[in-house]
């Protein structure tokens, strides 16, 4: 019987809210478990229109991801997915 989750690709997250260099940084830092050294590295020479943009970015992308999440939980209970 094939698993549910394996008839989908995962997708880094943070591939679709920064882009180029700084998803390169981002995925080469040793220890993300600190925000504040992330952003650090990551935000380093980005100007303030780019750090507006990478925010509302993320912020779409949660808003999206909520109601995914919303929406799976509505199948789950409706018993389309066992």
């Amino acid at each position: 019987m094939e698993n549910f989750a394996s008839k989908f690709v995962a997708i880094d997250p943070m591939a679709l809210i920064l882009t180029g260099e700084a998803y390169l940084i981002w995925t080469l830092i040793h220890h993300p478990d600190d925000p504040r050294e992330i952003n650090k590295v990551v935000f380093k020479g980005v100007d303030a229109a780019q750090k507006k943009g990478i925010l509302q970015k993320a912020t779409a992308y949660k808003k999206y991801a909520e109601k995914l999440n919303a929406a799976a939980d509505l199948i789950i209970r409706a018993g389309a997915v066992k």
